[in-house]
């Protein structure tokens, strides 16, 4: 195997990780749902807004997030979304008020969204001839993130609390400090 294609295959598991990290704190959200509901004593519309908004900003500012990491060439957007997600979602049960945990549940909501573009897009670049098969590993990290994270969070919300899942934020910490 070529320097180059070794250099291809580190690069692809790097955007892997990157795209399990970042989707992994999102995927805790839903399912803690109810035990935001108990805790901050919340009605149907108040849990249909921290869906909303965290879907909503997850999403609809990629555009932008895109725009600006082909602006300004930097790990930041890449690197630095993952971290937002692992800093600010798990320390949202940590949060004294409903409109505390909204706002966390939104800046890590953003940082999520500012991975997919910048990542996607070095994909193809570090694919080669591979380019179907690289994009599918890529996607494959978002995807066992949605399917580990809602077990992992249960897990330890029921195991040992709310305020334990911020110990959760260590992967997302050690995933940046590895990646930088």
């Amino acid at each position: 195997m070529s320097h180059d294609a070794k250099t291809n295959i580190k690069v692809i598991f790097a955007l892997f990780m990157v795209h399990f990290s970042g989707d992994l704190y999102m995927s805790f959200i839903r399912p803690l749902l109810p035990v935001f509901a108990e805790k901050y004593n919340l009605n149907l519309t108040n849990i249909g807004f921290i869906t909303g908004v965290s879907t909503l900003l997850a999403f609809i500012i990629q555009p932008t997030v895109g725009y600006l990491a082909d602006r300004y060439r930097t790990r930041f957007f890449m690197l630095g979304g993952p971290l937002l997600s692992a800093l600010f979602v798990p320390l949202a049960g940590w949060m004294p008020t409903y409109f505390l945990l909204l706002i966390f549940i939104a800046l890590g909501s953003v940082g999520q969204s500012m991975f997919h573009p910048q990542a996607a897009g070095m994909v193809t670049a570090y694919a080669g001839r591979h380019a179907g098969f690289s994009m599918s590993i890529f996607g494959l990290g978002g995807m066992a993130a949605f399917a580990v994270g809602p077990m992992a969070a249960t897990m330890v919300v029921s195991g040992y609390g709310l305020h334990n899942l911020a110990w959760t934020s260590l992967f997302g910490v050690a995933v940046f400090v590895l990646l930088w």
